[in-house]
């Protein structure tokens, strides 16, 4: 249960997670760079938590998850250029 601060108790236990993202440049002739990646490769779930099991107090967590620290977007491609004159 949470405390009156919304705090998990102390010793609460959550799932250590990993990502794997890849990124690339390339260099075209003297003036262009492009970029490509992905973002969590194998498109990873974060962990689900609520209210009710103790792991999500009321002031970090966003809705079911903690997005500043696990990836909630799943999988997510990129790309940009870079043009120099």
């Amino acid at each position: 249960t949470l405390s009156a601060v919304g705090v998990p108790p102390i010793g609460a236990h959550i799932p250590a997670q990993s990502y794997f993202d890849l990124a690339s440049t390339f260099t075209v002739g003297d003036h262009y760079n492009l970029r490509l990646g992905v973002n969590n490769i194998f498109d990873k779930d974060p962990p689900i938590f609520t209210t009710g099991n103790g792991a999500c107090a009321v002031v970090f967590c966003n809705g079911n998850t903690y997005g500043g620290v696990y990836d909630s977007l799943g999988r997510f491609f990129f790309a940009g250029a870079t043009l120099n004159f």
